[in-house]
Order: C-alpha cells, then structure tokens, then sequence
C-alpha cells in the first residue's frame, strides 16, 4: 500500500472513530446526521 493511500485511510478511521466515540458518549441525546458529520470533519 502506497503511503498516500495509508495516509487517507488512517485519517478516515481516526474520524469514524471520533464520531463513534461521540455516539457513544451521547446515548441519550438525539442526534442528526450534519451534527456527525461536523464532529468527523466531513
């Protein structure tokens, strides 16, 4: 694997476990797709 290739899919898995941390975290709270996508970056 090229290390650009590496270095996009790290990035990628950093932000999806960011926001599955947050989802974790706030189980209790209603959540919505932009508010996700706005703690991923994306």
């Amino acid at each position: 694997m090229n290390s650009q290739k590496k270095t996009t899919r790290e990035e990628y898995l950093k932000r999806r476990n960011t926001v599955v941390e947050y989802i974790n975290s706030n189980l209790n709270k209603k959540l919505s797709i932009p508010e996700l996508a706005e703690i991923s970056n994306f």
